[in-house]
């Protein structure tokens, strides 16, 4: 699908989609060995940015007890560099529209899994939207990106 913007977000640019940070000597599997981006990481596929962002929001946050979309962004998306609470309120949006209307910013998400697959999907879909505004995603990539980290079946 062409958009027909004279440039792509960022995170297009970079195959990283939820916008991940450089911390130091950061190493993911699949980072590109060149690294134009001072701030944030650049990968050989989306795929790979999708799968680095999900194991940070979705396992790394999960495991430190960071279980609600708020909890999730105010560490993944800080008000030292974003406006939080508008990035809080679009993914929620997101995912209520995507037919969770259950799921609030403070409501404790489920763990990581198959049955769950669906829901994260949504927020990594909302994340994408807000990091690349709205620039189109591939939904299948995000889901076997999120089936590759969990170990899950398609």
């Amino acid at each position: 699908m062409q958009n027909n913007r004279k440039e792509a977000p960022r995170g297009i640019r970079n195959n990283n989609p939820m916008n991940v940070l450089r911390y130091g000597n950061s190493s993911w599997v699949g980072m590109s060995k060149d690294q134009p981006d001072s701030r944030f990481l650049k990968f050989d596929k989306p795929f790979y940015g999708y799968r680095a962002g999900i194991i940070i929001i979705a396992r790394t946050y999960h495991q430190r007890g960071w279980r609600s979309i708020a909890a999730i962004l105010e560490h993944y998306a800080p008000s030292t560099e974003n406006n939080t609470k508008a990035y809080i309120k679009a993914v929620v949006g997101h995912v209520q529209s995507a037919g969770f209307h259950g799921i609030g910013k403070l409501t404790e998400l489920p763990a990581p899994s198959e049955a769950s697959r669906d829901l994260w999907v949504e927020i990594v879909i909302a994340i994408h939207n807000v990091e690349c505004d709205h620039w189109p995603h591939n939904r299948q990539v995000i889901e076997d990106a999120f089936n590759h980290v969990f170990h899950l079946r398609k």
